[in-house]
């Protein structure tokens, strides 16, 4: 029988390249994100551009090394070759030597991947390298509430559980949204040992403490084969904001005693 020209070396290596590019592209998004912290932008358009911008600029300078290192390899010893910024800085430098490599391809084991098939892959790396990067530096500022009168993140965030799920989920969310907080109050707190529940999610300025949200997360806690615990989350509400009375009431809940149904 043939072997086929897909061994398991070559698997291997398509795998590995893959997992770097997406890391790449994470480790672009965060550093923006990080960035975007430091600086104090809340808008998730801006720090997402910002994702794109940097991202296109991360993969143009990954380019640049490359064909750089190629022109290193193969320049005479002892002759003077461009380095890095020379062809930072030359992008038809870069478009020529990726198109002979195109043309002559990549020879991994026994297979060779050139023409379309390689460009295809160049431009799947090219998209998730940006996309992760985008993504990433906007989703992180996107879930963290802001205190505008202290210019502060509401990093620190304070949970109280477990009560019994919410049945009508919808309706609930539209009596808080109406400020109808007095059904917070019917939640009954459950056993610890309970696996499906609702818990609230806190968060207060830490400066003023006049700015605080509150979150409502659905949770069902399971085991999987190997006897990790499984989190699954689903969010009720999401980062409304709340007086005073309501976020000490909600305190107050986790003083309750656990309802066990059938109890006399």
């Amino acid at each position: 029988m043939k072997q086929s020209k897909l061994n398991v070396g070559t698997v291997v290596f398509i795998y590995i390249n893959f997992l770097a590019t997406i890391g790449y592209g994470i480790g672009i998004g965060f550093l923006i994100a990080v960035c975007a912290r430091i600086g104090k932008l809340r808008s998730t358009l801006l720090s997402g551009l910002a994702g794109i911008i940097f991202g296109v600029f991360a993969l143009y300078a990954s380019w640049a090394a490359w064909a750089g290192a190629l022109i290193s390899r193969y320049a005479e010893k002892g002759t003077p070759h461009a380095g890095f910024l020379d062809v930072l800085v030359s992008p038809d430098v870069i478009a020529r030597i990726g198109e002979a490599v195109g043309q002559e391809g990549y020879e991994i084991r026994s297979l060779t991947i050139k023409g379309l098939v390689l460009f295809g892959f160049w431009a799947i790396e090219a998209i998730i390298i940006v996309g992760a990067s985008a993504y990433l530096a906007g989703s992180v500022i996107k879930d963290m509430p802001f205190c505008e009168r202290c210019h502060l993140w509401l990093d620190d965030k304070e949970s109280v559980s477990k009560f019994q799920p919410i049945q009508d989920e919808r309706d609930f969310r539209y009596q808080l949204e109406l400020g109808n907080y007095s059904i917070l109050s019917q939640l009954k707190k459950l056993d610890p040992l309970s696996s499906t529940f609702t818990e609230f999610e806190l968060r207060q300025c830490k400066k003023c403490s006049e700015l605080r949200v509150l979150s409502l997360k659905s949770v069902m806690v399971s085991t999987d084969k190997d006897g990790k615990e499984q989190r699954t989350e689903k969010a009720i509400v999401d980062k409304l904001l709340v007086n005073a009375e309501v976020f000490n009431l909600i305190k107050e809940l986790r003083s309750q005693m656990p309802f066990r149904p059938g109890a006399a």
